[in-house]
């Protein structure tokens, strides 16, 4: 699920194949609270969850999220941004960057600060 993706940034300490069962551990756990799922659905991420904890993907994502608020742009899409975002603030994906970016334009034209990091 994008959305779980989002609240960690896909970053993590430990292992990679740790990190994705509890990751599905947690989309499971999701999927299972949604009413509007049906029961096969379930059953494509349980099949991930293997040693996977929930707790363990809730503390990635408290750190990941932690100084962060969501925000959402012109466009239509919901990002989580540095707390410092302001109303005006531009995202922009630059060249080379893994993510994109939170940018503030300061006085002159075409002159800006960099925020911080966005994940959209």
């Amino acid at each position: 699920m994008a959305f779980a993706r989002m609240l960690t940034g896909e970053r993590y300490t430990g292992s990679h194949a740790q990190f994705k069962a509890d990751h599905y551990k947690y989309c499971s756990r999701l999927l299972e609270l949604s009413e509007s799922m049906r029961g096969e659905d379930v059953k494509d991420f349980q099949q991930g969850t293997t040693g996977g904890s929930v707790s363990n993907f809730v503390d990635h994502a408290w750190y990941f999220c932690n100084r962060r608020k969501l925000v959402h742009t012109e466009s239509g899409y919901y990002d989580f941004a540095p707390l410092s975002t302001k109303q005006g603030d531009v995202c922009a994906i630059i060249f080379g960057c893994k993510v994109p970016l939170i940018l503030r334009a300061i006085g002159q034209t075409g002159v800006y600060k960099l925020v911080g990091e966005a994940y959209i």
